[in-house]
């Protein structure tokens, strides 16, 4: 920029005054460094990376870039503390909580936490437990335990294999040997829920082919992996099961089967039973033939009905008449249910389920014997098929019999064995006899009118075939009688009570020294137990005081009851 002079005198007073000096430049740089000025700023240095925990100074964590959090020292406690089962918020959930403002750590400090630890510690208590040093030395234990079983299957076998108390190769071994010495039956019928599946077996396979450590595996893998290896593992399962068991199922079965064949065979051969059908008959078809006709036979429910079907005047039942018939027209077959054996047990049997039972003690013999035969000569098998194979051709006769004698007797009557079981064929005798004893103990007595209404009482409810209670005697005049009857013995109980009670009366201890003539054979009683008492008190003594210096007192009493014996052998 050019400047032009000033020129000096009045007339320069009058001109405008200079403008401001310009700024002065900036600085000159340093040697060796340019700078220009469109270039931006450079960023800021990163932060440095924080310290390891347990360092002295606290350190700091970034939530997102956003808020510091500092990380928390560990608490070292002098003794074991309960767990306070809270819910925590991860680091990066707190931002713009309450707790991004407060300081527990500064609340520690002012607070007496030896008397916290003594009021809150627990009962049980061992050397203070570091938590960071058990972390530290975790990894110091060993490589974990790989578990290739889904994870409630390994625990469930775990339970099973604790309960037996051997290692996988004993149980395995015992299995192998079919030893039920050392895995009892109930063990091996538990077993068998754990049966290796394809899959299982696959991946057990696989982690041999990549040559891993057995050691590498839980107890119930190791086990797993014995277990998969045995040949022929479910028959070997099947027989042991059929031999821990084969007693114990024969004797369950075999009275069963008794019961069927002696009902059976009692029921079809009694001659007295089919007397008395023949009476039910004969008075049916009486009673049916203006309005229906005669018929050939009935079904065996319809011996239920007999206690529905009522006289006119309601007091007695079809089945009381017939009772009375049988025991005056026919008094031998008056007890025919004598002839009928073993009923109620037959009753209780599922002859199906029976069956069943010893077809699977068929074929687990069978498998016996083909194990047996085909893969080596096992000594356990070779006793176990000696001593049971007669033992089960009797029950395989029996079960045959059994069958055999239900069906003719149902056939017998006129029934089917498919629609008519032996839980519904033989309860149906069951109640027609309990019905009849009941009904012919009524006319064991002659029906005088106090006798009438006891029976009354005793027979009001015969169980129906439904289970429920089958009013006999609802007529009126028993329920009057009965209830006069009950209100009669009630005022006598309560005019007995009053009686007994009424001021004028004295009590029967007064009463009973009142009687003054009474009082000669009374003294006289008493004397006499008085002497009595006292007489066996001085034999009492004298016996103690004769034996008390005798070593042999038996030899000495022996002796002078012999003595006395003879004495009045010679008085004689």
């Amino acid at each position: 920029m050019a400047s032009s002079s000033v020129p000096n005198g009045p007339s320069a007073a009058l001109a405008a005054p200079p403008p401001p000096p310009p700024p002065p430049p900036p600085p000159p740089p340093p040697p060796g460094h340019s700078i220009e000025i469109s270039a931006p700023l450079p960023p800021p240095p990163p932060p440095c990376a924080p310290p390891l925990p347990g360092s002295g100074t606290p350190t700091v964590i970034f939530n997102s870039g956003l808020t510091a959090v500092k990380i928390k020292k560990p608490i070292k406690t002098k003794f074991r503390m309960p767990v306070f089962n809270w819910v925590a918020l991860k680091p990066n959930q707190i931002n713009g909580t309450v707790f991004n403002e407060i300081d527990d750590e500064r609340i520690l400090e002012d607070l007496n936490v030896d008397e916290f630890e003594e009021m809150f510690k627990t009962k049980a208590q061992g050397p203070a437990v570091d938590m960071t040093m058990q972390k530290q030395k975790a990894p110091q234990k060993g490589p974990n335990k790989v578990s290739l079983l889904e994870a409630n299957r390994a625990k469930n076998l775990a339970i099973t294999l604790r309960k037996a108390g051997k290692s996988p190769e004993e149980i395995c071994k015992a299995i192998q040997t079919f030893d039920l010495r050392t895995v009892p039956v109930d063990f091996v019928e538990c077993l068998m829920r754990f049966m290796p599946t394809e899959s299982e077996v696959k991946m057990l396979r696989q982690y041999e082919r990549e040559r891993r450590p057995m050691d590498g595996l839980t107890v119930e893998d190791r086990f797993m992996m014995l277990f998969s290896k045995i040949e022929r593992l479910p028959q070997r399962m099947t027989i042991m099961a059929v031999m821990g068991n084969f007693n114990d199922s024969l004797q369950m079965l075999t009275p069963q089967l008794h019961a069927i064949i002696a009902a059976s065979v009692s029921i079809k051969s009694s001659q007295k039973l089919k007397k008395i059908l023949e009476i039910i008959l004969a008075l049916g078809n009486y009673m049916n033939s203006s309005k229906r006709g005669a018929v050939y036979g009935f079904k065996l429910q319809s011996l239920d009905l007999l206690l529905e079907t009522k006289s006119t005047d309601r007091k007695q039942t079809l089945l009381h008449y017939i009772a009375n018939v049988v025991k005056e027209k026919y008094p031998v077959v008056c007890v025919f249910y004598n002839e009928l054996h073993y009923i109620e047990k037959a009753a209780a049997v599922s002859l199906e389920n029976v069956l069943l039972d010893v077809k699977e003690l068929q074929r687990g013999m069978d498998l016996t014997r083909r194990e047996y035969s085909m893969h080596g000569h096992n000594s356990l098998l070779k006793d176990f098929i000696h001593h049971n194979e007669a033992r089960l051709k009797k029950l395989l006769d029996d079960a045959r019999i059994a069958q055999d004698a239900f069906d003719d007797v149902v056939k017998f009557f006129g029934e089917s064995p498919k629609t008519m079981p032996p839980s519904v064929f033989f309860p149906v005798f069951v109640r027609f006899i309990k019905s009849y004893r009941v009904s012919l103990s009524v006319h064991q007595f002659p029906l005088c009118s106090h006798k009438k209404l006891f029976l009354a009482t005793m027979l009001r409810f015969v169980s129906d075939k439904d289970g429920q209670s089958l009013d006999i005697y609802s007529d009126d005049e028993d329920n009057a009688a009965l209830a006069g009857r009950r209100n009669m013995s009630e005022e006598t109980n309560a005019a007995s009570r009053e009686s007994s009670a009424a001021p004028g009366r004295q009590p029967l201890r007064q009463r009973y020294w009142k009687d003054t003539h009474l009082w000669p054979a009374r003294i006289v009683a008493v004397l006499c137990s008085v002497v009595i008492v006292s007489f066996i008190a001085v034999l009492i003594s004298f016996l103690y005081i004769v034996l008390k210096g005798k070593p042999n007192s038996y030899l000495f009493l022996r002796t002078l009851l012999m003595k006395f014996k003879h004495v009045q052998c010679l008085n004689i």
